[in-house]
């Protein structure tokens, strides 16, 4: 618990924040009227804003810094939180970022005049195990939100967690990890249980997700930060901010894999294997039913400032379709539509930016993720759930159908 004078203390306002990059400063963020971000040492902050004398200047806040925001409830959480704690706070991107402080995902953290308290690590099966009568959720948010929250709309919260001996080996493989933890509400029941299915999904088709859990009530879902590695925080950039989309939640959907594709070679040197790797996770997303693989839920990573940039490992992935109140159809454009893709079409899609043999990766993609949801426990537990990611799979017209669903002819496979 904190104490009386270990509370935390909130400015009125936020205008200007320091910026560090993998631990060294990098340079100034200010908000006198615009924004605008002077570096004060050649230590370059993102893949799109190479060090330069003059300032970086933006009417919203630079995609660079707004990836990490939250939205939606947990914004409306936080405004609350502090305006209750101080009422005369104005509270907008710039102080949501000073939150913050080291905790972002990737590789910036932010200088703040908020006075973080210490936060005492929770063990995992703390937080799987939980049998209270109301949700851990609440508690963790309430606990940790001056821990850093993760961005996006989905309710989600980072925390340190301890594993203790008995599990060390299941739960982790070192004793202090992060997680990002996460809930759903009444609009999307049982997202927890969709998103983990799907990651093991992913994992089963070689795609080598984060490691996640699912509590036993199923209430909360945790997934390890992947960009936290034995040697340090690790570069992250998000494709809204490769591609410089503008800071709004629309933007994140105005746009196409062909773009994906294309940033990807871009940032990567037309790497062939990370060029695949991308194909991979946009294929998967299509059989899956993800309608909600947007540019924020694709990133690139790099250990060091411009070093060796590859594409970060799958997150954030959810079958959307089984929710009817969504539009079923591709977030971004591919072949210049939201129509889920036909076979020939992912076939096409691939060849066009070079990948062999996109085909083949197509069936194994499609064979994996039946014979997963053929074998899973946990995707019964969301009723119906199996049954709609397989109508997924046989949107792509892979193999041949029949009113059974989607059936295979082995024999004439590449004819």
């Amino acid at each position: 618990m904190i104490m009386k004078n270990d509370a935390p203390r909130y400015p009125n306002k936020i205008n200007k924040i320091a910026i560090r990059s993998f631990k060294e400063n990098a340079g100034i963020l200010e908000k006198p009227a615009e924004h605008s971000f002077q570096y004060t040492a050649d230590n370059p902050i993102s893949l799109t804003m190479p060090y330069m004398e003059e300032p970086y200047k933006y009417g919203a806040l630079l995609p660079i810094f707004a990836q990490n925001l939250p939205e939606g409830a947990i914004r409306a959480y936080l405004r609350e939180r502090l305006v209750k704690a101080n009422k005369d706070i104005r509270f907008d991107d710039m102080y949501m970022l000073a939150l913050q402080f080291g905790n972002a995902i990737g590789h910036l953290s932010f200088g703040s005049p908020i006075k973080q308290p210490e936060s005492k690590p929770i063990t995992l099966d703390e937080v799987l195990t939980y049998k209270g009568k109301d949700r851990i959720f609440e508690d963790l948010l309430d606990r940790y939100y001056l821990h850093g929250v993760a961005s996006g709309m989905q309710p989600k919260v980072l925390i340190p967690a301890t594993t203790d001996d008995k599990n060390i080996e299941q739960r982790a493989t070192v004793q202090t990890d992060e997680y990002i933890v996460k809930t759903f509400d009444d609009d999307y029941p049982l997202l927890t249980v969709n998103e983990y299915v799907c990651m093991q999904a992913a994992k089963a088709c070689g795609l080598n997700p984060p490691a996640c859990f699912l509590s036993e009530d199923l209430r909360t879902y945790a997934v390890k930060r992947f960009d936290i590695t034995p040697n340090g925080k690790i570069g992250v950039e998000d494709f809204t901010v490769l591609t410089r989309a503008a800071n709004t939640p629309e933007a994140k959907y105005q746009s196409s894999y062909e773009t994906v594709m294309n940033v990807t070679a871009r940032y990567t040197a037309n790497n062939p294997f990370e060029l695949r790797k991308m194909y991979e996770y946009i294929v998967f997303c299509m059989l899956i039913g993800n309608g909600d693989a947007h540019l924020k839920n694709f990133s690139l990573t790099y250990d060091r400032p411009y070093g060796d940039v590859k594409v970060s490992p799958l997150y954030d992935i959810t079958h959307t379709v089984i929710y009817k109140d969504l539009v079923d159809e591709s977030a971004l454009k591919i072949n210049g539509n939201r129509v889920w893709p036909s076979h020939a079409d992912l076939v096409a899609f691939g060849k066009a930016f070079g990948v062999v043999k996109p085909e083949r990766i197509i069936e194994k993609i499609a064979d994996s993720i039946s014979d997963y949801l053929k074998q899973s426990e946990e995707v019964t537990l969301f009723d119906g759930l199996r049954a709609s990611i397989e109508r997924s799979l046989n949107v792509a017209k892979v193999g041949v159908y029949t009113s059974t669903g989607y059936t295979h002819r082995k024999k004439k496979k590449y004819e």
